[in-house]
């Protein structure tokens, strides 16, 4: 069985103390699990941030699909 993330948003999440930054210009800030933020932001309505606690104290959800 192999799972399958329609989303895209699964790679983006951060595993135990290991953080996926992406960046235009080259540098990639260092994150430990005290300093990570993950903000939601851009040409929105509404903008939010959240810290890793913030993030491990959500419920979780998982998406399974099946491909035929």
């Amino acid at each position: 069985m192999e799972l399958h993330d329609p989303t895209g948003l699964v790679s983006q999440i951060p595993v135990d103390d290991s953080f996926r930054s992406y960046t235009v210009n080259g540098n990639v800030p260092s994150r430990t699990a005290q300093t990570y933020e993950f903000a939601i932001d851009g040409m929105l309505s509404h903008t939010a941030s959240y810290t890793l606690a913030d993030l491990r104290a959500m419920p979780q959800t998982s998406v399974v699909t099946f491909d035929a």
